[in-house]
């Protein structure tokens, strides 16, 4: 399987759920292309969010074992 583009081109308005959907595509490896400063810039936000999103841990929560 060949490997997947997303062209946000476009895109003239993009919600919370697009962007979350974005950063799984990009953390897959799915390159996001754009044209132009407002679409430059959802990509900048989306490829952070997901780069801050790989390096935070999973914390453990303390057990009450009562």
């Amino acid at each position: 399987m060949g490997r997947i583009w997303v062209d946000l081109n476009a895109i003239t308005l993009i919600d919370e759920n697009g962007k979350a959907q974005l950063q799984q595509l990009h953390r897959k490896g799915g390159p996001l292309l754009a044209l132009g400063c407002l679409r430059k810039a959802i990509v900048d936000e989306v490829t952070a969010r997901a780069s801050q999103d790989s390096k935070q841990k999973p914390v453990a929560l303390p057990r009450d074992d009562l």
